[in-house]
């Protein structure tokens, strides 16, 4: 493997990983079940983002990343909605929404260079 390809799937993975740690600590801290829900959702979504960063190979197409990006958006943005009178259970959805968000711009960012180098 070359340090090309290992890049590559560091940098694939990272944001997948790091979700899922965030997510570990989220879980733990939440003391109601439909507090956890979201969480677990995301959880999931996260894990199967890091199972594909790890061993897809490049045979996915390049939009795949960003499907697992809104499908995470989507569930803590509606989940906003469903606890949004409950303060405490919605603060760190915040915050992961930002790190989503921050996600995005990389992943997109990194999806144009990427483009804009094969036709060169």
């Amino acid at each position: 493997m070359t340090i090309k390809k290992i890049t590559i799937i560091g940098v694939r993975a990272f944001f997948p990983a790091l979700a899922l740690l965030t997510t570990i600590f989220e879980l733990f801290n939440e003391n109601e079940w439909i507090d956890k829900a979201d969480d677990i959702i995301y959880f999931g979504i996260a894990f199967f983002a890091l199972l594909w960063a790890l061993f897809a190979r490049n045979k996915t197409p390049r939009f795949f990343p960003a499907i697992f990006l809104v499908l995470a958006l989507a569930t803590k943005i509606i989940w906003l909605f469903i606890e949004g009178d409950d303060l405490k259970a919605v603060d760190p959805d915040y915050a992961v929404i930002v790190f989503m968000a921050l996600s995005a711009v990389v992943n997109g960012g990194s999806q144009i260079i990427a483009s804009r180098r094969k036709k060169e």
